[in-house]
């Protein structure tokens, strides 16, 4: 019994080795679609303080003191 972790690597290495386009029916969409998804999955890089991030971890020292 394979795993689908097996399977997918199964897949990908036959990919890379053939170089089959048929295994994917409409590449360019199912790679658009896999973006979508992906970034879908990402936080707005606008709504993030990454000042405030590395003052919170103790990278850079708060800007008004020693104030935590």
């Amino acid at each position: 019994m394979t795993t689908p972790e097996h399977q997918l690597a199964d897949i990908y290495v036959e990919m890379n080795n053939t170089h089959n386009p048929d295994l994917v029916v409409d590449g360019r969409e199912a790679n658009r679609q896999w973006w979508t998804v992906f970034f879908t999955g990402l936080p707005e890089v606008s709504e993030l303080n990454l000042m405030q991030m590395f003052q919170q971890i103790g990278a850079l020292p708060p800007l008004n003191g020693l104030e935590v």
